[in-house]
């Protein structure tokens, strides 16, 4: 599909759309259009309307007319327009054209409607090329030369703007035999002002508010340039920045792309860590178990070999205890024998001499309760022995020594009893001044009281 448009609002347009063969619609009716002919637009387009098509993939070529610079303000001016906004609005508009038809060079093709009106044969042969048929007959229109033109023309020659862009779009456009150099029949123009003195004076009125406009029309555009010209720097700085931006975004690229193969690295390698680490919690699991069962065994064997070697010790003590009692005997009837011996009777005034001098002292004689010490799962003769060799070297009952002395000298009676302890646990049984061992054994015990430990 070609689509054939003008972006300048002139009356040429409508004399060039008689030479060119196509389907004519307006410019909001070629969306519905899916054909492959060629289409005309009678209604003059925006640049962003030719943006706009150019996304389809349907459209071939896009061929755009414009009207040269004097033509196009010499026929605002005519039509009361203000120069300085007509200009402003050529500029504009073909400004952005020159842009889009840098990026789309192969599908967008510059037109030139005075040159293209004045070498209708050239027209035709270029674009038939792109398989646009252009009629033969059309004779061009030649432009009236009058004042309003003049003016434009001098407009341009005095703007180095519009001249220099003249000759670019004159470049970027097809290139036609004739120039966009304008010749003005001065004569004729002469003669024309001379049948029409009448309107001189007011022409030249005109002319005068015409040339301010000119002058007014130069300094805005002089003001524009300047603007345009801070803008354009900006507009570099814009792209050294961007560049550099571009840069620092293809090293910070580089440099995340490196992370994320680490970081693939590092999670493989977790992974791996992590299978390892289960498998070692597993076997410090199973170690754990096994040495928690060992010491359970190892305590509980404690235990019973503890338990064991109490029973013992009391079994041996109550042997010697027995054997004790044994001498004990024989040496009651050695004394019963004695007492009824002669020597006996001689030396009672001794006897009862020694009992006065020794009176003041007592004896310990509490049997009952040494005999509940000692026959205590609480109490051991052995490790009490072994503790405390002074206990040993005096050659006293070690139960009886724990009951007279051992409690106030702060001694354990063994590994499985506090006295201490048990006496700030329970200050009752301080207030009572018994032995802590004694009081739990009698008292204690079923009372529900707890065994302080060392």
């Amino acid at each position: 599909m070609n689509i054939v448009l003008n972006v300048t609002e002139t009356e040429r347009w409508s004399v060039l759309t008689q030479c060119i063969e196509g389907e004519f619609c307006l410019a909001e009716e070629i969306e519905s259009e899916k054909g492959n002919g060629t289409y005309v637009l009678n209604d003059v387009c925006q640049v962003s309307f030719i943006e706009e098509i150019l996304s389809s993939e349907n459209i071939e070529t896009v061929i755009v007319f414009y009207q040269q610079a004097e033509y196009y303000l010499a026929e605002k001016i005519r039509n009361g327009v203000e120069l300085i906004y007509a200009s402003e609005e050529w500029m504009g508009s073909l400004c952005q054209l020159t842009l889009l038809q840098k990026k789309n060079r192969t599908r967008i093709k510059l037109y030139n409607i005075e040159q293209a009106l004045g070498e209708i044969p050239v027209l035709k042969n270029s674009l038939n090329s792109f398989g646009i048929s252009v009629l033969n007959e059309h004779e061009s229109e030649v432009s009236e030369r009058d004042i309003y033109f003049l003016c434009a023309c001098q407009f341009v020659l005095q703007t180095d703007e519009f001249k220099n862009f003249n000759r670019f779009m004159q470049a970027v456009s097809y290139p036609f035999k004739a120039s966009n150099r304008i010749k003005i029949d001065v004569e004729k123009l002469i003669r024309f002002l001379e049948k029409n003195k009448g309107l001189i004076r007011g022409m030249e009125q005109e002319n005068r508010l015409i040339s301010k406009q000119i002058v007014r029309s130069h300094k805005c555009i002089e003001e524009r340039i300047f603007m345009l010209r801070d803008e354009n720097r900006k507009y570099k700085k814009l792209l050294l920045d961007n560049d550099k931006l571009k840069d620092l975004y293809d090293s910070l690229n580089e440099k995340s792309e490196e992370m994320v193969r680490e970081r693939i690295d590092l999670l493989s390698k977790l992974k791996t860590v992590e299978t390892e680490n289960s498998l070692l919690i597993k076997q410090l699991q199973n170690v754990q178990n096994e040495i928690e069962a060992i010491f359970f065994n190892k305590e509980n064997n404690n235990s019973v070999h503890q338990k064991v070697g109490n029973e013992c010790s009391k079994i041996d003590f109550k042997k010697s205890f027995l054997i004790k009692e044994y001498k004990l005997s024989i040496l009651e009837e050695e004394v019963k024998a004695l007492k009824k011996s002669y020597i006996w009777k001689v030396t009672k005034p001794l006897r009862l001499l020694r009992k006065i001098i020794f009176s003041k002292k007592t004896k310990f004689r509490d049997s009952e309760s040494v005999e509940a010490i000692l026959l205590s799962d609480l109490f051991d003769s052995e490790w009490y022995l072994a503790q405390y060799p002074d206990v040993a070297d005096s050659k006293i009952n070690p139960a009886e020594h724990y009951l007279r002395f051992g409690a106030v000298e702060h001694r354990l009676p063994s590994q499985l009893f506090d006295g201490d302890r048990y006496i700030e646990k329970y200050p009752d049984v301080a207030g009572s001044g018994m032995n802590p061992l004694l009081h739990y054994i009698k008292f204690g015990e079923n009372e529900g009281r707890s065994i302080p430990k060392k």
